[in-house]
């Protein structure tokens, strides 16, 4: 385990010594700055970075649940949503990479070139899931179980294809399906190592209808950020925080890169944003302990420690470990 947190912090300092150079016009890092974040960031920054999604255990197993409940009130058919469950764990499953597989390759890209192996930590590790998140697995076991306990006895709707069918066809609807097909193969080809590719695939998905749209925003985003492009990457990510639906990695991303370039204040800010925007979630917490020293602010870092020790018991570890960063100047 420890081995597997080394090697995702030496990950997570290729990332931000990436992004503060590319911010700065330069090709290469300074030795002392490379020295510097290294110490101050390799050992917090591995656990705070690879935390939950925005929902929690509880909140997604609710949200699981509340569907089968809509979908039977409104006469459609509630296994559709273990049937939805399903074919995510099928897609986990065809494109997953191994863990091993990727560290062997962020080590090489950043033998490379560091602004390149950013963008390769950006692909994989704002992408990972911690523990604590529930399998998908158990997703579909708690939620078959369900609808058989309150609704297995209820004469279901036979689900039809026709509706949707027709729905496709129009062309305001194709445009929108054929521009998030595209975000997706974008994000596939950053996922295969083809940087350039996926950023003029991702291009034509942020266009139209979904121009302002989370997903295809966020994939164009990181596409960027693989080039080096951070600041186009940076007003990708503003379009996404703003569109309708929120989306935890858009904030992540943001986070990461306005530190990354040394940018604490603005990063801090997207922290409190985001901890709004997702009812006070404590997955927030440990990226405002650790970017609270850095700016020196001490004191409501530790309060915040103890906050988060006493009402995010499953984060204590993780918010004790973000106060034990090396406090910076205070302002």
């Amino acid at each position: 385990m420890l081995g597997d947190m080394q090697k995702k912090g030496q990950a997570l300092f290729e990332m931000g010594v990436g992004a503060k150079a590319a911010l700065s016009g330069r090709s290469t890092v300074a030795k002392g700055d490379a020295k510097t974040l290294q110490q101050v960031q390799l050992a917090t920054d591995a656990t705070d970075k690879l935390v939950l999604p925005a929902w929690g255990r509880g909140q997604e197993r609710e949200a699981d649940l509340l569907a089968v409940d809509l979908l039977a009130e409104s006469r459609q058919s509630p296994p559709a949503v273990v049937t939805m469950l399903e074919k995510l764990q099928a897609w986990e499953k065809a494109t997953a990479e191994t863990d091993e597989a990727f560290w062997n390759r962020m080590s090489q890209t950043s033998q490379r070139n560091v602004t390149e192996a950013m963008g390769v930590a950006y692909q994989k590790l704002l992408g990972t899931v911690s523990v604590n998140h529930p399998k998908t697995e158990d997703r579909i076991t708690d939620t078959a179980e369900y609808f058989e306990r309150h609704y297995g006895s209820r004469v279901l709707v036979e689900p039809t294809s026709a509706p949707w069918k027709a729905l496709r066809t129009r062309p305001e609807v194709a445009l929108v399906l054929r521009n998030y097909k595209q975000a997706f193969l974008a994000k596939k080809l950053l996922d295969q190592g083809k940087p350039q590719e996926a950023y003029a695939t991702a291009r034509t998905a942020v266009t139209g209808r979904t121009a302002t749209d989370a997903y295809p925003n966020w994939v164009l985003a990181r596409a960027a950020f693989a080039l080096g492009r951070s600041r186009e990457g940076i007003e990708a990510l503003r379009r996404a925080v703003s569109s309708s639906e929120p989306v935890p990695n858009v904030y992540e991303d943001l986070i990461v890169a306005h530190e990354g370039s040394g940018n604490l204040p603005t990063a801090l800010g997207w922290t409190d944003q985001a901890s709004r925007t997702f009812g006070g979630a404590p997955r927030w917490m440990p990226h405002k302990i650790r970017l609270l020293r850095k700016t020196g602010r001490v004191a409501e870092a530790n309060n915040v420690t103890i906050d988060c020790s006493l009402n995010a018991t499953d984060w204590k570890r993780l918010c004790q470990e973000a106060n034990a960063t090396p406090p910076g100047r205070g302002r």
